[in-house]
């Protein structure tokens, strides 16, 4: 038989990650004291509640409209560039851009329509990329000296499913993967194959059969 495995603590912080953003925190305070109201029967408290309740809903999207704005308009200024070369440049400052706003949007905010549409603008800026010049999309990898977890993260994974820069790219996303939690380590467990992952995260490290 083989010894059960442990879940790592690398791994549960994964399932940890909450969001940051004070109006979305100030939402989940403001739910609890209105189930806490319900419960009482208190309906003039329940109304005071669902006022601000309201008010903050409406603060939180209409910061994700112009997150989703902000990626249309970055992909709208790469389609209208004068050439191949500004095109590329602009596509990459999209994808980044993308790149940030899924991660704002997943950790900030605790995800939503807002990370879906991300997503999907990042594989239209990879296949962009391609349509230009076999090849192109390889331009992601300055984008894997960016500061930010993220950005590394989701243009190593658009390198790696064009079987581009490997040797460079699973090492990134393998450190990515063990020492980041939230939306780039996610990215970046999901890029990787079964056999990409290390003994951290199946906490295979010192199992024995017997």
């Amino acid at each position: 038989m083989m010894r059960k495995r442990k879940v790592s603590s690398s791994l549960r912080a994964f399932f940890e990650s909450e969001p940051t953003d004070k109006r979305v925190l100030m939402k989940f305070d403001l739910l609890e004291e209105l189930e806490a109201a319900m419960a009482t029967g208190n309906t003039k408290k329940q109304n005071e509640i669902a006022k601000k309740l309201a008010a903050v809903t409406k603060e939180i999207q209409s910061a994700e409209a112009e997150q989703r704005a902000a990626m249309v308009a970055a992909i709208d200024r790469a389609r209208d560039a004068a050439n191949d070369e500004a095109r590329v440049q602009k596509l990459c400052q999209a994808f980044e851009l993308c790149c940030l706003m899924q991660v704002v949007s997943n950790d900030d905010f605790g995800g939503g329509e807002t990370v879906d549409h991300a997503i999907d603008h990042k594989h239209a800026i990879a296949a962009a990329l391609d349509a230009i010049a076999p090849g192109r999309r390889a331009a992601l990898a300055a984008l894997l000296e960016s500061p930010f977890a993220g950005v590394r993260a989701s243009a190593a994974a658009h390198l790696l499913n064009a079987n581009l820069l490997r040797e460079r790219v699973v090492p990134l996303l393998q450190e990515i993967e063990r020492n980041v939690s939230g939306s780039a380590g996610w990215t970046a467990f999901w890029a990787l194959s079964p056999s990409d992952h290390g003994a951290w995260l199946t906490g295979e490290a010192g199992v024995t059969k017997s």
